[in-house]
């Protein structure tokens, strides 16, 4: 048996016609169109939170480096998006890749040096110690006779 939803399409329960309604529902709310009211509608919640129109160099001052960028590369665009702390975002557009991962790194607080803030890392040990030699001083005890 077949159940129509509103607009009078089949579907092959009534659970999922319901559903087809409430989602059609849920869409014309959405689309519903803008009040011609007595004043100006109010700002979107995170507009507070919407920092695109500052230089990324003062968010990163006052919101300290991203948390995650994301890049976005188009045919004529490449897009930065940068989350900060305290759900503060930056959103810019830039004409080349190379101009957008400089915008990156920038808004990751690495100021176009990609060793910024990175600690170097000790020596690597070399493969006598990594075998095992008892001359090394290294590996597993009593497994440096066999090999």
């Amino acid at each position: 048996m077949a159940f129509p939803d509103k607009t009078g399409k089949m579907h092959h329960s009534a659970s999922r016609a319901r559903l087809h309604d409430d989602m059609a529902a849920e869409k014309s709310k959405s689309a519903a169109p803008k009040h011609a009211g007595a004043g100006a509608e109010p700002p979107p919640e995170d507009a507070d939170k919407n920092v695109s129109h500052m230089d990324i160099g003062d968010v990163v001052a006052q919101h300290g480096p991203a948390e995650h960028v994301h890049i976005a590369h188009g045919e004529n665009s490449h897009t930065v998006t940068s989350h900060h702390s305290g759900g503060h975002h930056h959103h810019s557009e830039h004409p080349t890749g190379e101009a957008a991962h400089d915008h990156g790194k920038m808004a990751a607080g690495l100021d176009g040096n990609m060793d910024a803030g990175l600690e170097p890392q000790p020596d690597q040990p070399d493969d006598a110690a990594m075998m095992g030699s008892s001359s090394a001083g290294g590996g597993i005890p009593g497994m440096a006779d066999k090999y």
